[in-house]
């Protein structure tokens, strides 16, 4: 994923491929301005040599008036020359306006075209890839890269050609005067190009290797400087050490950008003088040639004029594909990332392929592990969920209870196993499918900086502008109170990025309630409802919730012994396997792990008992194992 094209073969394949390509993704968003900006280009390109032309018949024209005498003829026909020039120079200026008009507009449009695209194949990609910190930064610097690379990619293509069809015209004129001087002007131009080809190879190096800087960057301005951080940093005063962080973090890549600015400076300017020379020495022979009478003043002026702009037009086109192959290397980023397999294909939601029963829900012989080759969190994993039923998920940290879950949600699929969902294999439904059929409150829930009916309508898409389906669900979760006392009821902004009022976690979490039973999910699973809510809160759950399982079968994960009495059964969790399962009264009859863990925490409202130190300290070092669950 992050391999380089070392090779010259490859860079040059890769040079043509990703020219064409990026051509096409240009035209594609916009065809009819890509093939103007083609047309005023190819003007561009000979208007300086037709100026040029009339430029020497304009001054020869002037010279046989004082040569020969001023007569009607010699006059008309001098204006006729100034006449043409400047229509040729009205032209010359329409375009280059035409090309100012443009080149926005196509900045604007590939930039959301492509920012689309990157957004578009980040969804069709699993849950696994963003917790991969190789694809994590091939992503973030296909962001960084796709407002910018891909436009000026083609403006850099658009400018070779239009050089290219400049010099010829050019090299045509000069050929018929002295053709050595062709040879000359490409001498001047190539080493110069060798440089500005290396540069862009070393610059391109160098941002590769800076993305996780970039993201690390990032994250301490994410932290210095938005609301939700700013609590702790400043709480913590330790916004000066985040500072300074920041400030040895991006001092590393300032020290390497200098001294490659440095290996390349004195290279260019020595080039460049050069080229200097190699300019007024050509101009010397060009003015000796008029003196000894061998060329007209007209002639002189031309050949003058059309060797400069030669050397400029050839020059152009070295700096053109010097920063084409740079930005060759960085489009290669780009197309490598969006050609990544989808692999979270058929995510979508189709309400007609919804389960319309309380399904049952079954894992078999399951094998979990977050990386693979990593730990196993869950083991020869079985539990059956009768249809209808609701399950409590209890254990320690790290048990595998919100493992459990994202298999669940699909957000990754077992190594080993098989989950059953009303005794249909999910591995062979596609993901939608089963994102549909189960509804999740997640513990770390999204807080979206939208309009609270926004917050509550994203739980089902099908029905995002349903007004009487959102209020429907809000009424359900108990929110309706809260909405009330919003200013702009429903229609409140929420959240602090763009002005709007922020909750408490305990109102985010009624909130976030509604959005959940805006779905039309047969199956919820609830991680940690109760987690932020307070004892009234709670309670009024507690009374809602049988309304919340009728016709479904739910899943309740939690470390509160409070909310147990809500389900029909409870299953105890512990590495990755079930321990123990039954109703409440059946586990604490048992007398084991249940029995320990409730009486535990009901301990822990005893006033007049103090908790024992052994059963801290065990309890603290499973805490300070935990990795994942």
């Amino acid at each position: 994923m992050n391999e380089l094209p070392f090779t010259e073969s490859a860079k040059k394949r890769r040079f043509v491929s990703n020219s064409v390509r990026t051509v096409g993704l240009v035209y594609e968003t916009a065809p009819y301005l890509v093939i103007s900006l083609g047309i005023a280009a190819l003007f561009q390109a000979l208007t300086p040599l037709m100026v040029a032309l009339v430029s020497k018949q304009i001054i020869d024209s002037v010279v046989e008036i004082h040569a020969k005498g001023a007569t009607t003829a010699r006059y008309f026909s001098a204006l006729r020359w100034v006449a043409l020039e400047c229509g040729i120079v009205v032209i010359q200026s329409l375009t280059r306006d035409w090309n100012n008009y443009v080149k926005p507009l196509l900045r604007s449009r590939v930039g959301l075209s492509l920012s689309t695209r990157i957004m578009t194949k980040a969804c069709s990609l699993t849950f696994s890839h963003f917790q991969n910190p190789a694809f994590v930064n091939q992503l973030a610097r296909a962001r960084e890269q796709c407002q910018q690379r891909p436009i000026e990619m083609m403006f850099q293509l658009v400018e070779l050609f239009q050089s290219c069809v400049a010099l010829v015209s050019y090299t045509i004129v000069i050929s018929t005067f002295a053709p050595w001087m062709i040879v000359l002007l490409i001498a001047s131009v190539l080493p110069p190009f060798w440089v500005e080809v290396k540069k862009g190879t070393a610059t391109f190096e160098l941002a590769h290797d800076q993305a996780e800087r970039n993201r690390k960057g990032w994250y301490l301005e994410w932290v210095l400087t938005t609301e939700g951080p700013a609590r702790e940093v400043k709480a913590l005063a330790i916004g000066p050490w985040l500072i300074k962080k920041y400030k040895d973090l991006q001092q590393v890549f300032i020290t390497k950008e200098a001294r490659q600015l440095r290996k390349f400076f004195f290279g260019t300017g020595s080039l460049g003088l050069l080229r200097t020379l190699v300019v007024y020495a050509v101009y010397g022979y060009v003015v000796r040639e008029a003196m000894f009478g061998r060329i007209t003043l007209g002639t002189m002026t031309l050949y003058l004029s059309v060797f400069q702009q030669a050397l400029y037009a050839l020059g152009s086109s070295m700096i053109s594909l010097a920063s084409l192959y740079e930005g060759n290397l960085f489009m290669s980023n780009l197309f490598e990332y969006l050609a990544l397999p989808e692999d979270d294909v058929g995510s979508a939601i189709d309400p007609s392929d919804t389960i319309d029963h309380a399904p049952s829900i079954e894992f078999q012989k399951v094998r979990f592990a977050y990386s693979g080759s990593g730990p196993d969190v869950l083991r020869d994993f079985d539990l059956a969920i009768r249809p209808g039923e609701a399950m409590a998920l209890v254990g320690l940290n790290g048990a595998g209870k919100t493992s459990i879950v994202k298999l669940l949600a699909g957000l990754y699929d077992p190594l080993e196993g098989k989950i059953l969902i009303d005794q249909t294999d999910a591995s062979t439904k596609r993901r939608g499918w089963r994102r549909q059929n189960i509804g999740v409150l997640f513990q770390d829930y999204l807080r979206f900086d939208f309009s609270a009916v926004e917050n509550i309508a994203l739980g089902w898409v099908p029905e995002i502008d349903n007004r009487s389906r959102v209020e429907q669900a809000v009424k359900s979760a108990g929110a309706d109170k809260l909405i009330s006392r919003l200013s702009g009821g429903l229609d409140t902004a929420l959240g602090p990025a763009f002005g709007g009022i922020d909750l408490s976690g305990g109102q985010w979490q009624n909130l976030v309630l509604a959005r959940l039973l805006m779905r039309r999910s047969p199956v919820l699973v609830l991680d940690e409802p109760t987690a932020a809510l307070d004892a009234s809160a709670e309670d009024e759950m507690f009374a809602r919730f049988a309304e919340w399982k009728k016709d479904r079968t739910v899943i309740l994960v939690t470390h509160r012994f409070s909310t147990l009495k809500l389900v029909d059964r409870i299953a105890v969790i512990e590495e990755g396997h079930v321990v123990e399962i039954g109703t409440h009264e059946e586990l604490m009859s048992l007398g084991k792990r249940y029995f320990a863990l409730f009486n535990l925490q009901r301990s822990g409202y005893d006033f007049k008992k103090e908790p024992t130190s052994p059963a801290l300290t065990a309890t603290s070092a499973v805490d300070v194992g935990t990795v994942r669950g």
